[in-house]
């Protein structure tokens, strides 16, 4: 009988491929293993507003994302039906910016 080496298991290759699949993203940039708003986040930490914005699902990061960006008109559109306090804050911030 012989000897298979265990590291061309089918389930070792599969674990190997998800593990290089997911380090890979992590470093090199989007990938489909991560949720929209992780991916809009990673945006967002490099100061790339814009991309976070078009890709955050969230109002809140998204309006965030908007207001970092300069666009005060569409996160005040979006904070404006805020129902906490931090968003009626923002939500103010971003009309005494635009002037209003």
């Amino acid at each position: 009988m012989k000897r298979r080496l265990a590291l061309f298991h089918p389930g070792v290759v599969l674990a190997l491929t998800l593990l290089c699949s997911a380090a890979y993203c992590l470093f090199n940039g989007p990938c489909s293993l991560l949720s929209a708003d992780r991916q809009a986040y990673r945006w967002f930490s490099h100061d790339d507003y814009a991309a976070a914005a078009r890709r955050f699902t969230d109002p809140n990061w998204r309006a965030t994302a908007l207001f970092r960006q300069g666009d005060f008109e569409q996160a005040a559109a979006i904070w404006a039906g805020a129902d906490t306090p931090e968003g009626t804050f923002n939500h103010g911030n971003a009309l005494l910016l635009q002037g209003l």
